[in-house]
C-alpha cells in the first residue's frame, strides 16, 4: 500500500502528515482498502507488471490530490490577541480549519516580521510565496497560533491582516495601538505608535534610515464638487515603494461626512488602510453649504496635500490666500487647483448668484412654407426650439387649419386642434417641431400670408412663398429682408427713354410707340433691346445723312442688312417668349426667383410675419402679349415701308 502511494505522487513526509490527522487516516484506510482486498483475491501466481493497473493508479492520485470542498475559505480567524512590550510583540491567532489548509501569517514587511512562530505549542513551518507573503501550513480543526518577534526601533509599526479577525483584544505598554474599532473590529492593517518623546522618536528614526527603512509617505488630493448637492472625492496615493502597509489618519474638511459603510469618522478623522501591495485608498463624502470654507494643510503628517475645487453653475467662487496653479489638462474653466506647501491655508467664499426671471423656452428658428394652389394651401411650420424644463408649448394655427400631421424630433405625435390651438409637449433640451396643415383659400388677386401665432417670441424667422406655375407676379411685400419686383423701375427707365427717343426727330416713332415697342423687349435680354432700339436710329441717321464715298456707302448698306436681320430675330423672340413663356419680372432678393419668394427677420413677435403678394392669372400675361404682338405687326408695315426709303437714299448700291 505504501508503495502504490508512493507510486501515485504521495511524498513521505506528505504521508507521514496526514496519518497523524484522524480524518488523514480515515481518507488513507479508505485509499488503501481496494488494495488490500484485491491482494488477498490475486492469486500467488500473478506478475506484478500486471498491478496495479494505471487506470486505478490515476483514480487513487485523484482521491488523494482533490481539493476539500471549502476551496479558498477553509479557514477562518474568530480572535486575535495582541501582545505589544517596549521592544517585543505577540500575535495569539484562534484559527478554525475545515480542512487541512494554509494560512497567511500577519506581517509589516520590512517594518515587522515575526522570528517565532508556534501552532498548538510546538514549532509551526513558515513558507513565504513568490509575492514575499507569508504562509504557515495548519490541520484541519480548532488551533492557536502564535506569532512573535522583537519590533524595530521606529515610531511607527504598520501590521497588515490579510486574514482579517473577528474580534481583537490588545494589550499594550508604551505603544499606541490604532485600526481597532470600538466594537473590536480590526481594519485591514494595525499601526503601532510608540509613546515617547521627540528626541527619542528622532533618534528612532535616525537609526530606522541607517537600517533603510523609510517611513511611508502619502499624498492626498481631495476634489471638491459645487453642485446641487456639494460632495468631497477623497484619494491617497503611496508615493514611496509598496511593500509594507500603511494605517494613517486624514482629517476630513469643516462640515465633510463620511458616506461608505466601511469608513468611520473618529473625532473628525478618517483611517486611511492600505495592503502591503496597494497604491491607493479612496473615498468619496458629502458637503455641508456653507457660505465660507477654509482648506487648511497640516504643519506635520507623512503626507502632501493637493486640492481642487469645481464649482457648478450655480455657485460663484471667490480664493484668497494662496494663489492656484495652471494646469494642461484642466477639467473646466472655473475650476481652480491649489498645491500647498505644509501650513499654508486657502479661504473659499462661496456665494450663490440670485436667479434672474426670463422665459424658459426659446425659438431658435422658425420657418413657414406656404404652397398656394387654385382652392387650398398646404402649410408647413418647423421649429428649431431649447426648453430649460418640461412645459407645454400652445401653437395658434390659422383659422379654418385642417391638421396633416406633428413630429417632435422626427416621431410622429398624435396630436388633436383644439379649435386654432396645437398643444405640444416639450421635455428640457434642444428639439425639433414639424406641423403640417391644410386651409381653405388658395392664390387669388391680393395673397397674403395667414396668421400663426407661436407662443413665444422667435428669432431666426423665415417665410417661404412657393407661387404657382399659373401666375402671373406683380407686387409683394413684407417686414423684414425679402425680395423685390425689378421691372416696374426697369419699366421706369424705358420711360424716360421713350420721351427722349421720342423727341430726336430720327424716327418717325413717338413716345408712346417708343414705350409700347419696349413693353414687349423686356423680356429680352439687354443686348436685344439695344439692337432693335439701334436699328430705328441707324436706319433713321442713314436715311438723313447718307454716306458720300462709294465704299463708305456700300458698308453701311452691308451693315444695315445685318443689322435689319438681327433686329428681325429678336422681335421674333420677343414675340414668341410673350406668347409661349412665362414673363420675367426681374424678381430677386434673399435669394428669391420667379416661383420662391422668401423673407427673413432676424427678430419676431410670437406672430409670424404676414407677407403680400399680388399676382393675376398667366393668361392676363398671354392676353396683353398677343394685343402687342397684333400692334407690332400692324406698326412694322409702316415702319418697313419707311425704313426702306430710309436705305433707299442715293440708291441701293454704287458700282464703280
Amino acid at each position: 500500500a505504501a508503495l502504490a502511494l508512493l507510486v501515485g505522487g504521495w511524498p513521505v513526509g506528505a504521508w507521514l502528515e496526514t496519518l497523524r490527522d484522524p480524518e488523514g487516516r480515515r481518507r488513507a484506510l479508505r485509499a488503501i482498502l481496494p488494495l488490500l482486498l484485491l491482494s488477498v483475491l490475486l492469486p500467488a501466481g500473478a506478475s506484478a507488471q500486471q498491478f496495479p493497473p494505471k487506470e486505478m493508479l490515476e483514480e487513487l492520485r485523484t482521491r488523494l490530490l482533490e481539493k476539500p470542498e471549502c476551496g479558498v475559505s477553509c479557514a477562518d480567524l474568530p480572535r486575535l490577541q495582541l501582545t505589544a512590550t517596549g521592544g517585543w510583540l505577540s500575535l495569539k491567532l484562534d484559527i478554525h480549519a475545515a480542512a487541512a489548509t494554509a494560512v497567511p501569517v500577519p506581517s509589516g514587511g520590512r517594518e515587522w516580521t515575526p522570528s517565532k512562530a508556534f501552532l498548538d505549542g510546538a514549532p509551526a513551518a513558515l513558507r513565504r510565496s513568490e509575492d514575499g507573503s507569508l504562509w504557515t501550513p495548519v490541520p484541519a480543526g480548532a488551533h492557536a497560533l502564535v506569532f512573535e518577534g522583537p519590533l524595530p526601533e521606529r515610531d511607527t509599526v504598520q501590521i497588515a491582516l490579510p486574514l482579517k479577525p473577528h474580534r481583537v483584544t490588545s494589550s499594550v505598554t508604551g505603544w499606541v495601538l490604532n485600526g481597532v474599532r470600538d466594537d473590536g473590529r480590526s481594519e485591514d492593517n494595525l499601526q503601532l505608535s510608540r509613546s515617547r518623546g521627540a528626541e527619542s522618536s528622532a533618534a528612532a528614526a535616525e537609526t530606522a534610515r541607517a537600517q533603510g527603512i523609510f517611513p511611508p509617505f502619502l499624498r492626498v488630493e481631495r476634489t471638491v464638487r459645487l453642485g446641487l448637492s456639494w460632495s468631497v472625492e477623497t484619494t491617497v496615493t503611496r508615493l514611496t515603494p509598496p511593500g509594507a502597509p500603511v494605517v494613517v489618519q486624514i482629517p476630513l474638511l469643516p462640515g465633510e461626512s463620511v458616506t461608505a459603510p466601511e469608513l468611520r469618522a473618529v473625532n473628525g478623522k478618517v483611517t486611511a488602510n492600505l495592503a502591503p501591495q496597494a497604491m491607493s485608498f479612496a473615498w468619496t463624502s458629502v458637503l455641508q453649504e456653507t457660505k465660507e470654507l477654509a482648506l487648511v494643510s497640516p504643519s506635520s503628517g507623512p503626507w502632501t496635500e493637493s486640492w481642487r475645487v469645481e464649482p457648478g453653475p450655480l455657485w460663484h467662487l471667490n480664493a484668497s490666500g494662496l494663489a492656484p496653479i495652471y494646469e494642461e489638462a484642466h477639467p473646466g474653466p472655473r475650476s481652480l487647483t491649489f498645491r500647498p506647501r505644509p501650513g499654508e491655508t486657502v479661504s473659499l467664499k462661496i456665494t450663490r448668484p440670485a436667479a434672474v426671471s426670463g422665459q424658459t423656452l426659446t425659438v431658435d428658428q422658425s420657418v413657414l412654407t406656404l404652397k398656394p394652389g387654385v382652392r387650398a394651401t398646404d402649410a408647413g411650420l418647423a421649429l428649431s426650439l431649447r426648453s430649460s424644463r418640461g412645459d407645454r408649448q400652445v401653437l395658434t394655427l390659422p383659422e379654418g387649419a385642417d391638421l396633416l400631421g406633428v413630429r417632435v424630433d422626427g416621431s410622429v405625435q398624435p396630436l388633436r386642434l383644439e379649435g386654432r390651438r396645437l398643444t405640444v409637449p416639450v421635455t428640457p433640451g434642444a428639439h425639433t417641431v414639424d406641423v403640417d396643415w391644410r386651409q381653405p383659400g388658395g392664390a387669388r388677386l391680393f395673397y397674403r400670408v395667414p396668421e400663426a401665432d407661436l407662443g413665444a417670441p422667435s428669432v431666426n424667422s423665415h417665410v417661404r412663398v412657393e407661387m404657382p406655375s399659373g401666375r402671373w407676379t406683380l407686387l409683394l411685400g413684407g417686414r423684414g429682408l425679402g425680395p423685390a419686383v425689378l421691372f416696374w423701375s426697369m419699366l421706369a427707365v424705358f420711360l424716360l427713354v421713350s420721351v427722349g427717343l421720342g423727341k430726336t426727330g430720327v424716327t418717325p416713332l413717338k413716345w408712346n410707340q417708343w414705350f409700347l415697342l419696349s413693353l414687349g423687349l423686356t423680356q429680352l435680354s439687354a443686348m436685344g433691346g439695344l439692337m432693335v432700339a439701334g436699328w430705328f436710329v441707324v436706319v433713321g441717321l442713314r436715311g438723313a445723312h447718307p454716306p458720300e464715298g462709294r465704299r463708305e456707302f456700300n458698308l453701311a448698306q452691308i451693315f444695315l442688312a445685318a443689322m435689319t436681320a438681327a433686329a428681325a430675330v429678336y422681335l421674333f423672340l420677343a414675340i414668341k417668349r410673350g406668347l409661349l413663356g412665362s414673363p420675367d419680372m426681374q424678381i430677386s432678393g434673399n435669394g428669391s426667383g420667379a416661383h420662391l419668394l422668401r423673407w427673413y427677420l432676424d427678430r419676431a413677435d410670437s406672430t409670424l410675419p404676414r407677407p403680400w403678394v399680388l399676382s393675376v392669372p398667366l393668361s392676363v400675361y398671354r392676353a396683353g402679349m398677343l394685343c402687342w404682338a397684333l400692334w407690332l405687326a400692324d406698326a412694322l408695315t409702316r415702319w418697313a415701308r419707311w425704313a426702306w426709303d430710309c436705305c433707299g437714299t442715293g440708291g441701293l448700291w454704287r458700282g464703280k
